[in-house]
């Protein structure tokens, strides 16, 4: 797998895990989880898996061509 793919993958999953913790502390509507309350530790969860996605992105970024 290249670089790039990794790279972009990264910051897909880092949108994923953002949305997902935003959506998680929104109270009142109905999660995938039985109770439409604010869920603190899935939301922490979401939020390290976005950060996860985003350290992967940074290791795996392109380098910069060289000019000519």
């Amino acid at each position: 797998m290249n670089k790039q793919a990794l790279f972009w993958g990264g910051i897909i999953l880092f949108l994923i895990g953002v949305a997902g913790g935003i959506f998680f502390l929104i109270p009142g509507i109905p999660h995938l989880i039985a109770d439409p309350h604010m869920h603190i530790k899935h939301a922490a969860a979401a939020f390290v898996v976005g950060v996860l996605g985003i350290l992967a992105s940074i290791v795996n970024r392109p380098k910069a061509q060289a000019q000519v």
